[in-house]
């Protein structure tokens, strides 16, 4: 038998600010366990990175969410797990991850080793996330839908990556 539940408005809302929180809170927890070096930037200079982002990728040149939704000049390939490949592109380097989830889409976390995003991503609840540079040469988003949709620097990268050549996957692009 099946039992329908009825939700308000009011009660859908809180369960998202709930799940948001915890997002930030495993993704806190994760990098203090693994003693991951980490810094949070919130509020006006966050908001900056954002803007200065959304300018760059996005064809609206404004923050909108979700941006995958919006992106500009993209490369993408529907394969799960895929931001397992990630660190193949990052060779180690500083990455500013920001995610759109309501209630921190306004922190960014910058982790110095990149590399260690698999790490992290295997010990949180599934979540649409983005990275990019502190020179913004290149955004990557990981969403819902196993979707990797990579930008600038990052677009040769994939197109040339030996295992999406090897297993022949299938590359979506923008129509740009």
């Amino acid at each position: 038998m099946a039992i329908l539940l009825l939700m308000t408005s009011q009660q859908v809302d809180l369960i998202k600010r709930i799940n948001m929180k915890r997002i930030e809170s495993e993704l806190i927890e994760t990098l203090i366990k693994k003693n991951i070096q980490f810094k949070i930037i919130e509020g006006y200079n966050a908001r900056l990175i954002l803007e200065k982002t959304a300018l760059k990728f996005t064809k609206t040149k404004s923050l909108n969410y979700p941006m995958w939704d919006n992106l500009n000049d993209w490369l993408g390939i529907d394969f799960a797990f895929s931001w397992e490949w990630l660190p193949d592109f990052i060779k180690g380097r500083t990455i500013y991850l920001f995610t759109d989830q309501d209630d921190i889409k306004d922190k960014i976390f910058i982790i110095e080793n990149g590399d260690i995003l698999p790490l992290v991503l295997q010990n949180c609840s599934g979540f649409t996330f983005y990275i990019t540079n502190l020179d913004n040469s290149y955004l990557i988003c990981y969403n819902d839908h196993d979707n990797l949709i990579v930008c600038g620097e990052a677009v040769s990268w994939l197109a040339n990556y030996e295992i999406v050549i090897k297993n022949d996957l299938k590359i979506y692009q923008s129509e740009n």
